[in-house]
């Protein structure tokens, strides 16, 4: 998702907090309605065109989708240009073009060597198969401290990959690991539960 930026506008502001309302529960066709709206009164606002970009690109409208995507770009601030390679790295990865997707994340992580753009260019690799370069980036994105990074997330998506490869005891302990860091992290509780009823019954 675009992250907010300011918004002057009390009725431009009023708009962009209901896409946001409707974004994150997935009210798809509410999101496209609102994005559409607001791309019609705020065109000059990037954030607009990236919001509906997204809900386009969920509908596998991707011509429409990539057209406001390259809209956004016209419009985006110089400063923050790695959050639109991230926009055109989920645009790829919904349209299921990995590889392209894969030189978005690369480019955005070139930009800003964060554990986000880590954690996402790791996942891009890990759904291609590519399971021991996925691991080197996550493996980076663990060394990152919880206020600075997401390493709960990358032990998470760690104990994935070896979940995939079968190596459950490896999954188990980065899941454990995941929960280290957040003990209310769902996700890791549940692939936590189910590597343990695996390990359990190839053990009796």
């Amino acid at each position: 998702r675009v992250m907010s930026e300011e918004i002057e506008n009390p009725e431009q502001e009023a708009l962009w907090d209901q896409i946001l309302d409707a974004w994150n529960p997935g009210l798809i066709s509410t999101h496209l309605y609102l994005a559409q709206k607001y791309t019609s009164e705020f065109h000059r606002d990037h954030q607009g065109w990236a919001a509906l970009a997204d809900a386009l690109w969920n509908l596998s409208r991707f011509d429409e989708a990539y057209s406001a995507l390259r809209k956004a770009e016209q419009r985006w601030p110089e400063d923050n240009e790695a959050q639109l390679l991230r926009q055109f790295a989920n645009f790829y990865q919904t349209k299921g073009d990995f590889a392209e997707e894969e030189n978005w994340r690369r480019s955005a992580l070139e930009l800003n060597h964060s554990s986000v753009e880590l954690i996402y260019l790791g996942g891009c690799l890990a759904r291609q198969g590519k399971f021991e370069e996925a691991k080197e980036f996550h493996e980076l994105a663990t060394r990152m401290s919880i206020d600075d990074g997401d390493p709960d997330e990358a032990h998470l998506n760690l104990g994935r990959i070896f979940q995939a490869e079968e190596n459950l005891k490896e999954a188990l302990a980065h899941f454990e690991k995941a929960l280290e860091f957040s003990p209310d992290f769902e996700a890791a509780a549940v692939a936590k539960q189910d590597v343990e009823n695996v390990l359990a019954l190839t053990s009796e």
